[in-house]
């Protein structure tokens, strides 16, 4: 998004792609790259004529609420704004562990490796011969030395055929990946995978697989899974190849740092979250905490409930008992402070608070968000990139929702007239109707044995009447028609009086029925149809706004918009 109108060209090895404006608002400029992010260009470029238009409306309507919304100040409506204020600082954490933490882990190497590949996209066949002791199982038996033979022996034949029969190395490949592969896939797909974007796979597979020339066997391949022979038949740009190029920058890291390990990076994390308690020094006051555990405990007991997060907050309210509850920083905390937090967080992070550690442990993960927090202040992470990206989204994505819901309660009670004018019309239009019912009586039993017992006899002549004495049958609730249920369809093929052979129900049950006779279809009163009618009118009066949204707002803000940088006219 920029604040003026230009170009950018991203020059990326041998081709490039021009960045042009494609919106503006006011004196606001997205170019079609940043659309492009939102739409992935793989996807725009499979739509339909149709499906295009309305993708591009979609995406200009979303700007165009945004604009409005801030224009009438929603954002700065107190709810609203807290929530902001909320999400934001839960980003500019989450940023935080990320540059502080992950970042300084990466490699140099992989990180250029993600820039100079993330670009690309390949199509690749493979194939997999897996062994007894690799990392991931593949229920192969082999030793690891008989899989390297065997995947060099492959590699060899494989172009071995390919000189003799010049044939395609596709085709070839492929009958050897279903004849050889460990991947149980290969029988139908002939170890075809597809165009496989850069960042798909595990590094040890990707980077020698997007080094080898089009339509060239590689030679073996350790990853986890067991030694590999890959081809590559094409080469292209992938979806990041339209990225802004700070965004591109940014998602090369993220994509390193998911080849990081693991375990490492949880360690390193703990120890990063120890060192920042043990510096605030932090010290709980014991006998305060045993007196609130007793007191939480007792209220839980007396109005036996667990306690969601409104009740906890309810029961801390009544916790009377005034003193220190820890000590951070050379500073003092009361209960209230525990309180303020909770109030600040989902219901689904709340424990139910049993025990002393539980206490513990809350209140030192609310610490340490309030410490990175700071953190992401000193260190300026709010200028970072990945932040104003994350933060951008989720700021249009709250301010949207709360756009719409706005705009849906702006609809008053609807006038009890409205609801009976289309209750006539839907009258009229035979919509509103309850439709032909059959009454009738059944006999119901409940297991195979006495289903044969019950058809046995209603085979011998045994008088239905008879059957219903018997087996405590009796007149049951109408059935609509329309129903599915086998003894539903059953009544409705069927005359007055007449009596139906056993049915199996879908539940396991078997019935004997017998039509009294058929209700026929009449009108719902309006009673009983009134909040129906009010909510159809309520829902119509919403999508009317929502599908004229974006020419209203069209018209409010005049946006210029350049259907050509998309490729439409």
């Amino acid at each position: 998004m920029f604040i003026f109108l230009f170009l950018i060209c991203f020059s990326i090895g041998r081709a490039s792609f021009v960045a042009d404006p494609l919106l503006t608002i006011n004196t606001t400029t997205w170019l079609n790259s940043d659309f492009y992010e939102d739409v992935f260009k793989e996807d725009w470029d499979g739509l339909s004529l149709e499906k295009k238009v309305e993708a591009l409306e979609d995406f200009i309507s979303r700007e165009l609420v945004i604009k409005k919304a801030e224009k009438i100040g929603l954002h700065n409506d107190p709810k609203i704004k807290k929530d902001l204020l909320i999400r934001k600082k839960a980003l500019l954490i989450n940023n935080t562990y990320e540059h502080l933490i992950a970042r300084p882990l990466i490699l140099q190497e992989d990180f250029e490796t993600n820039i100079k590949n993330l670009k690309y996209k390949a199509e690749i066949y493979h194939l997999v011969v897996g062994f007894s002791e690799s990392q991931e199982d593949t229920g192969s038996l082999i030793s690891q030395k008989e899989a390297f033979s065997l995947t060099d022996s492959l590699y060899r034949e494989i172009n071995k055929e390919i000189a003799l029969n010049q044939e395609k190395a596709s085709s070839v490949f492929s009958r050897f990946a279903t004849d050889f592969s460990d991947d149980p896939s290969a029988k139908k797909n002939g170890g075809f995978l597809g165009w496989v974007p850069w960042g798909q796979t595990v590094m040890s597979f990707q980077k020698p697989v997007f080094e080898l020339k089009n339509n060239v066997v590689s030679k073996p391949i350790l990853t986890p899974y067991g030694y590999h022979l890959a081809l590559k038949t094409k080469q292209d740009v992938s979806n990041y190849f339209y990225y802004t190029p700070k965004h591109y920058t940014d998602l090369s890291y993220k994509v390193s740092q998911a080849f990081l390990d693991f375990d490492s990076l949880k360690t390193i994390s703990a120890d990063f979250d120890s060192l920042l308690i043990k510096q605030g020094a932090l010290s709980f006051n014991a006998t305060f905490i045993d007196s609130l555990v007793l007191f939480v405990d007792k209220k839980r007991e007396v109005q036996k409930m667990l306690g969601n997060k409104n009740t906890l907050i309810a029961w801390l309210k009544e916790f009377t008992k005034q003193d220190v509850f820890f000590l951070f920083k050379n500073k003092g905390f009361g209960l209230s402070w525990l309180i303020e937090q909770l109030q600040n967080i989902p219901s689904s992070r709340v424990p139910p608070l049993k025990s002393k550690q539980e206490i513990k442990n809350l209140v030192v993960s609310f610490l340490l968000q309030e410490e990175v927090f700071l953190l992401s202040q000193t260190n300026n992470i709010d200028a970072t990139v990945s932040f104003k990206r994350d933060w951008l989204n989720n700021y249009k994505n709250i301010l949207y929702s709360e756009y719409i819901t706005f705009l849906n309660s702006s609809f008053k009670k609807t006038d009890s007239s409205l609801v009976a004018k289309k209750y006539e019309e839907g009258i009229y239009k035979n919509k509103y109707i309850k439709p032909k019912r059959a009454v009738f009586t059944e006999v119901r039993v409940f297991n195979d044995s006495l289903g044969f017992v019950l058809k046995e006899k209603q085979q011998k002549g045994v008088l239905f009447d008879s059957l219903v004495v018997e087996y405590g049958g009796a007149i049951r609730e109408p059935v609509s028609s329309g129903a599915q249920s086998p003894l539903g369809k059953a009544l409705f093929t069927m005359s007055p009086g007449e009596t139906s052979p056993i049915i199996k129900n879908s539940d396991g049950s078997f019935s004997i029925a017998r039509l009294e006779s058929f209700l026929p279809a009449e009108p719902f009163s309006l009673d009983r149809v009134f909040s129906q009618i009010a909510l159809e009118i309520k829902k119509e009066k919403q999508d009317s706004v929502r599908i004229n949204l974006f020419r209203d707002l069209k018209k409010e803000f005049l946006p210029i918009i350049n259907y050509k940088s998309v490729g439409l006219n």
